[in-house]
Formats: C-alpha cells, structure tokens, sequence
C-alpha cells in the first residue's frame, strides 16, 4: 500500500517510466484493485511494438507483469484482453506457472461461453499440473481437481451440441 502511495505522489510532478508504471500496476494487484491494475499494466503490456514497452525487462520479470495484467483483466471481467495478455505469456513460463496460465485461458474462453476453445488448453494445464505435482500448492491441486471435473462435462456439451 505504501508503494502505491509513493507511486502516485511521484505521478503528480513526473512521467513515471514503464518500469515504474508496472511497479505501480503489480502493487495494484497485489492490493486487489484489479481495476486499476488492469487500467495501468494493459497499456504497457498489449503493443509489444510501442517504445513503451516493458520487452526490454528480463523475460521473468516480463512474465510477473503479464500475470499481474492478465488476471487483474480476468477479475474485471475483460476476458477477451485478459486470454490476449495470457497468450503472450505463454512463451515466458514452464511448469505450475504455465498450467496457471493456461487454465486462465481455459476458464477465460468457458465463462465467454466458448467451450470448445476451452478444453485444449484445459487439458494441456491437467497435463502440466499432474506432470508438476510435487512442486504445486494446494491452489495448484485444488484446480487439477476443478478442470479434471470440468472437461468430462465440456466434452459432453460440445458432442451434444
């Protein structure tokens, strides 16, 4: 929360840089103020083309923002630009990490009613999550549970339909 103070006061008589932007953006989410989360990070993070940009950052520190904006856009309900930032994150994470964004990609398609796009990626972060057992927390296993109840009922609407 302080963070966020300094960072706003710094805003009034400066441009702050995109590094720091994104320091303001992630505090946002880690406070749950998705909305200004989203509303900070997204500008920074949807034109990988602009000057703006964060590509210059390592690709770990790149993923931290991309999560941030990616979720803090799923909370709001922006499913369409939160599945256009996991998607570019995608590439920047392995293990537990990638099965999270995947199953945000999953559910992000599912609660756009769009199933049939929501089972692959469903189904690759199943097989991440059983491969990664060891290394995931209860959150992790508590959504292998989830998408492995899921996709027998997925399966059965889209052969239904």
């Amino acid at each position: 929360h302080e963070a966020i103070i300094n960072f706003e006061k710094l805003q009034q008589d400066y441009t702050l840089t995109p590094r720091y932007l994104a320091y303001l953006g992630f505090a946002y989410y880690k406070e749950g103020n998705y909305e200004d989360a989203a509303k900070t990070l997204f500008p920074l993070l949807r034109d990988t083309t602009s000057q703006s940009t964060l590509t210059a950052l390592s690709p770990k520190e790149q993923a931290i923002y991309l999560y941030a904006c990616g979720e803090s856009l799923f909370h709001i309900g922006n499913y369409t630009s939160s599945l256009d930032i996991h998607n570019k994150m995608l590439p920047l994470v392995s293990g537990c990490d990638k099965a999270d964004v995947l199953f945000h990609i999953g559910m992000a398609y599912y609660l756009q009613g769009n199933y049939a796009d929501a089972i692959p990626p469903l189904e690759e972060a199943l097989s991440l999550y059983n491969t990664h057992t060891t290394a995931c927390d209860d959150l992790h296993k508590a959504r292998l549970n989830q998408i492995d109840k899921m996709l027998p009922g997925l399966r059965k609407v889209i052969i239904d339909n």
